[in-house]
């Protein structure tokens, strides 16, 4: 639901107890410090925002 971008407007119309809750960073997730550290040419490697 993530990759199609459905995540929120599913979880707001079928999870009433999240509704309220769910917020856009909540498709975000970390990318692990390991492939950060991994990249070792070009531009340096971020964090997703708002992790």
């Amino acid at each position: 639901m993530v990759r199609t971008k459905s995540l929120i407007s599913r979880v707001k119309k079928y999870n009433p107890e999240a509704a309220a809750k769910i917020q856009e960073f909540h498709t975000l997730r970390p990318i692990p410090q390991r492939q950060i550290d991994a990249v070792t040419s070009g531009e340096k490697f971020s964090q997703n925002q708002r992790y």
